[in-house]
């Protein structure tokens, strides 16, 4: 047999797994479970943030009163969004339905909990450099406050940013199809 008139079968996997549509349900499973890990780690994390949020919002200086003002709602939401995620991965089980429908269903919902951690993503990072530019402050207090939101802030960032990664990687998705592209290049 000719070797140049057939394809390999290596290329014939590639285009079956490039022309296909949805998600298996393989791969659905394991960026749920990257999810749930992401959770777990995130949560102390954001409590730091709103820690810090907090000790920043009695400060006698406006713009980390400001600051605080900022970190406090996004600490808020990405708790939300982190606990929202996690009571959806509960009720993942319970579905019914065809598995196409199902899969179709979960994959939409993946793809929206991606979002989220887009945004969180983000706000964090903005965040992040907004308690960098306070540095110079002359109080040890808010001194410390501030090196912890940036900590928790980066570590936010980081672990996100990893299992975004990892999701995307599994279903075949460039990070511009879920998130847009603004976050792209505010990742450059």
């Amino acid at each position: 047999m000719n070797s140049l008139s057939t394809p390999a079968r290596g290329d014939r996997l590639r285009h079956a797994v490039s022309s296909r549509s949805g998600f298996t349900l393989i791969e659905l499973l394991v960026v749920i479970a990257a999810l749930t890990a992401l959770i777990g780690l995130l949560l102390p994390a954001v409590q730091k943030v709103r820690d810090a949020a907090a000790t920043l919002s009695r400060s006698e200086n406006p713009e980390l009163v400001k600051l605080a003002a900022e970190l406090e709602p996004f600490a808020m939401e990405c708790s939300n969004n982190l606990k929202q995620i996690g009571l959806a991965l509960h009720s993942y089980d319970g579905r019914e339905g065809t598995d196409e429908e199902v899969e179709a269903e979960a994959a939409e919902q993946v793809k929206g909990w991606l979002r989220s951690l887009c945004e969180i993503e983000r706000r964090s990072a903005d965040l992040m450099l907004a308690c960098a530019a306070g540095h110079h402050l002359p109080e040890e207090r808010e001194q410390a406050a501030l090196r912890t939101a940036e900590a928790e802030l980066r570590r936010i960032r980081s672990e996100t940013d990893r299992v975004l990664r990892r999701a995307l990687g599994e279903l075949h998705l460039d990070r511009t199809q879920v998130c847009g592209a603004g976050t792209a290049r505010s990742r450059q």
